[in-house]
């Protein structure tokens, strides 16, 4: 059975390992059991990751704590327009932030997580540039991930040093 792509939620890469597909008139139908537990498990994947949150995730973690944009805004004390600029995925989310707004979460739906030991844990460690699939697959009433496939993405420094040498090559051999 394929994985179900579950695009749903706003985010481009979550996929669901489990899911049948039946056919209706209307189209193939799909019925995933447990949503909330699902969404639950989504939402601790981002908050716990080691990398930079994208904007759908940002979305999706507000989207999750019922917060509108300007109440979040107010939460992590920026100004609503910055919040927008984080979830349409023009500004990167600074890390001090992204680390308050995680450990807002897991401190939101988890009584075994403490936001000192998430920030511990995140500020020691250094975020990947990398786009990851979240994977998910559900094992009785539970969704647990799945190991997660890394798609790796260049980062600025890789761009500017394959700018500079065509640059350089472009100077050495003129057309």
């Amino acid at each position: 059975m394929d994985p179900y792509h579950y695009t749903e939620t706003g985010l481009p890469n979550v996929w669901l390992f489990g899911i049948e597909m039946r056919d209706t008139a209307y189209g193939p139908v799909s019925t995933i059991p447990g949503i909330e537990n699902l969404h639950r498990t989504i939402g601790m994947n981002i908050a716990q990751a080691n990398r930079q949150m994208t904007g759908a995730e940002v979305r999706f973690l507000r989207s999750e704590l019922d917060l509108s944009q300007r109440a979040l805004a107010g939460l992590l004390d920026v100004q609503e327009k910055m919040l927008r600029l984080w979830e349409q995925g023009k500004v990167d989310i600074p890390g001090v932030v992204q680390r308050a707004l995680a450990g807002f979460y897991l401190e939101t739906v988890s009584d075994t997580i403490s936001l000192r030991d998430l920030m511990i844990k995140l500020a020691e460690t250094d975020r990947d540039l990398k786009k990851v699939d979240m994977r998910f697959k559900r094992i009785d009433e539970e969704w647990v991930p799945r190991t997660a496939r890394v798609r790796a993405q260049p980062t600025e420094t890789d761009r500017d040093q394959s700018s500079h040498k065509s640059r350089r090559r472009g100077r050495h051999n003129p057309r």
